[in-house]
């Protein structure tokens, strides 16, 4: 399973395929068929890249809303100015 991992991920680098989409479900499951390994697949690019991306989502917004609310809770830039 390494083997077959490690030489589809090494296969999407030389291709140039951003993020190796297609290329490693093509490798894994070309010499490993089945769709319990096509499931395992997908739970991988979920945890992989979606997980990291909400935490770094919602760390962007703590820090933007941190950096707008003063100590006492006051704004301490409004964020719509008046014309």
């Amino acid at each position: 399973m390494a083997a077959v991992y490690v030489g589809s991920n090494a296969t999407g680098l030389i291709g140039h395929v951003p993020g190796g989409w297609g290329v490693l479900e093509f490798g894994v499951s070309s010499f490993l068929p089945g769709t319990r390994l096509m499931a395992g697949l997908l739970v991988f690019r979920i945890v992989y890249y979606l997980v990291p991306f909400l935490i770094g989502i919602c760390t962007l917004l703590a820090d933007e809303l941190h950096g707008h609310v003063g100590i006492l809770g006051r704004r301490s830039a409004p964020l719509l100015r008046p014309r």
